[in-house]
């Protein structure tokens, strides 16, 4: 049985992962210890903000999930179902 701490989610802005790396869009990194989601993007080489609050951590060990990341102009919404958080 294998026992997940965390996994990361990165839409990125090209192949590869050699430097000069592709900017990253949008990184979603659910952290189980910290029960956490951080959410970040990377752009020119240089990560921004991380932004880690989570109103709810809706994993569970060995549960399953959905995450989804509408494209929307002008929205950044991101959703786990069933929850749904900006």
């Amino acid at each position: 049985m294998f026992i997940i701490f965390r996994f990361h989610i990165n839409l990125q802005c090209g192949p590869g992962e050699a430097a000069p790396r592709p900017n990253v869009a949008f990184h979603f990194n659910p952290r189980f210890a910290a029960q956490k989601i951080v959410r970040n993007a990377l752009a020119d080489q240089k990560w921004g903000n991380e932004e880690k609050e989570t109103p709810s951590f809706p994993f569970v060990p060995g549960g399953y999930f959905e995450v989804g990341h509408p494209n929307h102009p002008g929205q950044g919404n991101s959703f786990l179902w069933p929850t749904h958080w900006k």
